[in-house]
């Protein structure tokens, strides 16, 4: 657990590469290791907020391994929202946020949201860009393809946790 300290920024994510998620409460920055592990370790709370911890599980192994869970839906529709002219329609396709996070949290893999989000061709080459740069970690390829300041921290801890649950697994599911 590390601690942040920056009185001069009052907005924004001023947090550190190395702990990059943000509590409510102001200076205290967190590593994604500790956000939903069942100890709170943000003065607020924040990093066990339930609407943000509920996950869509997808089966009984990611009820165990809190690193597989998918983020819970309405804090998916929260990022969409704020996102939207950056992610709809060139990355999730067409829909509102509440239907593309639907899909998101319901589709198993990168395959099945394109066919249910009926992705084109672009779309889908935009969208496994911006999941496999999340997935690798890749902040520069993400700015490179339009990400809006500010919005990694967020995007890493929601996407990531989509895509290392099989999301970007390209196998048949037959």
């Amino acid at each position: 657990l590390i601690f942040y300290a920056d009185t001069e920024k009052e907005s924004g994510n001023a947090c550190p590469e190395s702990t990059p998620w943000p509590c409510r409460t102001a200076s205290f920055c967190l590593s994604f290791d500790f956000i939903c592990d069942g100890e709170q370790d943000c003065p607020d709370g924040y990093d066990e907020d339930q609407e943000m911890c509920t996950a869509s599980m997808q089966t009984p192994i990611m009820r165990e391994n809190h690193h597989k869970r998918r983020p819970a839906k309405d804090y998916l529709v929260g990022f969409i929202q704020r996102y939207k002219d950056w992610l709809i329609p060139d990355f999730l396709g067409n829909g509102t946020p509440e239907e593309l996070a639907t899909k998101l949290v319901e589709s198993p893999t990168i395959e099945d949201y394109s066919a249910t989000a009926k992705l084109d061709k672009k779309q889908y080459g935009r969208f496994y860009q911006l999941m496999t740069g999340v997935a690798e970690g890749k902040q520069m390829q993400l700015l490179m393809l339009g990400m809006p300041l500010g919005a990694w921290a967020e995007l890493y801890f929601l996407f990531n946790r989509i895509a290392s649950s099989g999301f970007l697994h390209e196998e048949s599911h037959e």
